[in-house]
């Protein structure tokens, strides 16, 4: 554990940093091994500095891990963000994939796993600095006693049963004072970047993924003074104009969803299922009572997850008038079609799957998107009857929106 106070630790962008005028260019390695799996897939995920944040942006680098170990090499323009991922085959032969962000530069790194197949990437100045939270022992420890309780906590439990869910929980629960204690600790550690003396391409690393709430805040006047005054410190510089990018499209997001909270009215939108059919949302809602117009995408966790609850759901109110209209946000169809596939599974998927390629979609953007899981429960004459409900909060709501309907029809 780090006991160290944050206030009491040395600058994380001190004096030390890398001249912001250098030129970084060069090789880099990626190495690994004692890895927890034998065989399996190294990629690291390189986000471009010009463009959109979206996979045809990315670029990848890709070599095979073989006995719990492999090497990872290529050449950089300049410091960018990335993702380092991997994928395997376990024991049970069920597919298993963990991924972290890091910052590539030409430098030397290596992997450290550590329980519960998380994992730190290290090495790198501008990747020591920026993570330098994230890669402490306190984080780590945390982060592995969360995913182990939250692991625990499904084993042997019907996810749709609200009672034995909470009970498993519990210790998952208990840890919640010491998560809010690291969260703000990180929070600290980010603000002492932006505020302190840091290099200003560290800050402007910092400033395009922080936790801190005082520049995170798409509205921030401060942020876009920190840009203003980043771009007369760096010069011109593609992750500037990333950043403006991003700011730009945020607040777009946030006017946009501002039209569509409880009692407003829905935006219709016509998209295909896998099939190639063509679903219009008004005339699902022409011939149900409710629809749950639900945004998802494959690489969400948080979302399959609540495929178990959208099957109860489904088969409990489908007879009373309720519908589904599932829309992915996936870039790549395949992924989607996978992830249904991989479901399918576990149990029928009979309500409609519909793909919005990518949060750029017109459906995505129409609805202020900005994460998933995003849903909207809607009453027939076109109304928001609730917004983002998930698990036993969204089946009680359509429980009583039925129930109401029904008995004011004398049903």
């Amino acid at each position: 554990m780090c006991t160290t106070p944050l206030s009491a630790q040395a600058d994380p962008g001190g004096s030390d940093a890398p001249a912001a005028t250098a030129k970084h260019a060069g090789l880099y390695t990626i190495h690994g091994e004692n890895l927890p799996f034998k065989e399996g897939t190294a990629e690291l995920l390189i986000v471009s500095p010009t463009g959109d944040l979206s996979r045809r942006n990315l670029s990848s680098v890709k070599e095979p891990v073989k006995d719990g170990a492999f090497t990872l090499t290529g050449t950089i323009d300049q410091p960018l963000f990335a993702n380092m991922a991997f994928e395997w085959t376990n024991e049970k032969g069920e597919h298993q994939s963990t991924a972290t962000t890091m910052i590539i530069e030409p430098a030397t790194y290596r992997t450290e796993f550590h329980p519960e197949n998380i994992f730190t990437v290290r090495g790198g100045d501008y990747n020591e600095k920026r993570f330098g939270y994230a890669h402490s022992p306190a984080n780590v420890d945390i982060s592995v006693k969360l995913a182990e309780a939250e692991r625990k906590s499904a084993i042997g439990v019907d996810p749709t049963d609200e009672a034995a869910v909470k009970k498993a929980q519990k210790p998952l629960e208990a840890l919640e004072p010491e998560r809010v204690r690291n969260e703000n600790a990180m929070i600290a550690y980010e603000h002492g970047i932006l505020t302190g003396n840091a290099d200003p391409l560290l800050k402007l690393f910092t400033l395009m993924g922080t936790i801190d709430p005082p520049y995170y805040s798409n509205s921030s006047v401060a942020k876009r003074r920190m840009v203003d005054d980043l771009e007369t410190q760096l010069g011109p510089n593609p992750l500037i104009a990333r950043v403006r990018a991003m700011m730009t499209r945020s607040q777009a997001r946030v006017k946009a969803a501002g039209h569509f909270e409880v009692g407003s009215l829905y935006e219709n939108m016509t998209l295909r299922d896998a099939d190639g059919k063509e679903h219009t949302l008004s005339d699902v809602l022409a011939s149900n009572q409710f629809v749950l117009l639900d945004f998802w995408a494959s690489g969400c966790g948080a979302c399959r997850a609540e495929f178990p609850f959208l099957r109860k759901l489904y088969k409990d109110f489908h007879p009373h008038g309720f519908e589904i209209y599932a829309v992915s946000v996936d870039e790549d169809a395949a992924d989607w079609t996978q992830a249904l596939a991989q479901d399918k599974s576990h149990g029928e998927i009979p309500w409609l799957n519909l793909l919005s390629k990518s949060f750029d979609s017109p459906a995505a953007k129409a609805y202020g998107l900005r994460g998933v899981p995003a849903n909207f429960l809607l009453s027939r004459d076109g109304k928001i009857v609730g917004k983002d409900l998930h698990e036993w909060d969204l089946e009680r709501k359509v429980r009583t929106e039925i129930e109401n309907a029904e008995r004011s029809r004398g049903g």
